[in-house]
């Protein structure tokens, strides 16, 4: 495993030409970072079927996944889990609301076909009284990658019992490969 950035042309075929040799190929797939996204998102989220008499929120993240649309955007997908204290008189209660969110990182044609990766952080959850919302302020990061499999060799032994006959008299000698 090996980072670099740079194209390295990889090795595809070769010949020995003063003895026979034996060549392996095999596959390599290669992993290049198309680019790294990461954007800043306020998502607002009703709490009107958790009623009235919030005190209070806390929240977090769950299972965020992200993904990469058919015209190159990528979205991340994710779950917020908001806890909310509820004052009732004199008696306080907890209650939990899972919401569903959507964050658009950004897009290129060129991410399509390619793989995602991310996660989300959870910056600030603020209930805001008169709306009856939970506003969640996150940062979303992603990585974008594309993999590409070439053919390479893999091991090249010469069979210097098998030698090439010599040519002395030829003042060029041009091989084709097949």
């Amino acid at each position: 495993e090996a980072k670099r950035e740079q194209l390295i042309s990889a090795v595809t075929d070769a010949y020995l030409t003063c003895c026979e040799s034996s060549l392996e190929s095999c596959k390599v797939s290669v992993c290049a970072l198309e680019k790294n996204l990461s954007r800043e998102a306020t998502q607002s989220v009703s709490l009107e079927t958790l009623g009235l008499g919030v005190s209070e929120i806390f929240a977090d993240i769950k299972k965020a996944v992200p993904r990469i649309t058919e015209s190159g955007e990528v979205i991340m997908d994710c779950e917020a889990l908001i806890t909310a204290l509820i004052i009732n008189g004199e008696e306080a209660v907890t209650r939990e609301l899972s919401a569903p969110l959507s964050v658009s990182v950004g897009a290129d044609p060129s991410f399509i076909g390619a793989e995602v990766s991310g996660h989300v952080i959870l910056n600030s959850a603020v209930f805001v009284r008169g709306k009856n919302v939970a506003e969640l302020k996150l940062t979303v990061y992603c990585t974008v990658k594309k993999t590409t499999s070439y053919t390479v060799i893999c091991s090249f032994e010469p069979q210097c019992d098998m030698m090439h006959k010599k040519c002395d008299d030829k003042a060029l000698i041009i091989f084709f490969g097949e």
